[in-house]
C-alpha cells in the first residue's frame, strides 16, 4: 500500500497502516486530498480515513463516491447542522430552510456562530472597534443556544467544544 505523502508544502494522505494498525490520516484540504483517498482506495487500502476539523466535508462528498468516503472520520469544533440537540442548530436549520440557499452547508455553521458572537459584542459596545474588541474579549460563559463561548481565558479560541463525526455508507454524517 505504501506511503502516499505529498511533497513538502502539499496536502498529504499518509498511510500509517502497519501490522496492528488500520488508520490513514488526511492532512490538508481540497482536491488533492480527494485524489489521494481515491488513489489509496484504488490501491486496495481499506483502513479508516481520518481528517482534521477544517476539511470541507461537502467538497469531499462531491469528489468521492460513497464507497470511497465511507468510514471517513473527522474532528468537529461546532455542532453539526443536522443536530437537533442544540437550540443553536435548530435556529440555524430554520433560517437555512427559509433562505433556501444551496450554498448553506456544514461549514456555514462556523460563520453563523461567528456572526452571533459579533452581534453579542455589538450589543455590549456600540461606540468603536476598540470597544467591540474589549466586549468580545470580555465574553464569559456566553450561551449562544447550547453552544458556550468564553473569550476571557488567555490563549483560548472561545469554545471548548470538540466532537467527532463519521460518514456512513450512505454518505450521511453521524456524530
Amino acid at each position: 500500500r505504501g506511503d502516499l505523502r505529498g511533497k513538502a508544502g502539499e496536502t498529504a494522505l499518509i498511510d500509517t497502516e502497519r501490522p496492528g494498525s488500520a488508520r490513514v490520516l488526511v492532512v490538508g484540504l481540497g482536491r488533492k486530498d480527494r485524489f489521494r483517498i481515491k488513489q489509496y482506495r484504488k490501491a486496495g487500502g481499506t483502513a479508516q480515513v481520518y481528517g482534521v476539523s477544517v476539511i470541507d466535508i461537502n467538497g469531499m462528498k462531491k469528489g468521492l463516491t460513497p464507497e470511497e468516503l465511507s468510514g471517513y472520520g473527522f474532528g468537529v469544533l461546532w455542532p453539526l447542522t443536522t443536530s437537533r440537540t442544540f437550540p443553536l442548530t435548530r435556529e440555524f436549520q430554520q433560517l437555512a430552510k427559509e433562505a433556501q440557499d444551496p450554498d448553506i452547508q456544514e461549514r456555514s455553521m462556523e460563520g453563523y456562530i461567528a456572526a452571533k458572537v459579533l452581534v453579542h459584542g455589538l450589543r455590549q459596545a456600540r461606540s468603536s472597534p476598540a470597544a467591540l474588541s474589549k466586549a468580545v474579549a470580555g465574553m464569559k460563559s456566553v450561551d449562544l443556544g447550547g453552544f458556550m463561548v468564553d473569550f476571557t481565558r488567555p490563549k483560548q479560541t472561545g469554545s471548548q467544544y470538540v466532537d467527532f463525526a463519521i460518514v456512513n455508507k450512505g454518505g450521511s454524517i453521524l456524530q
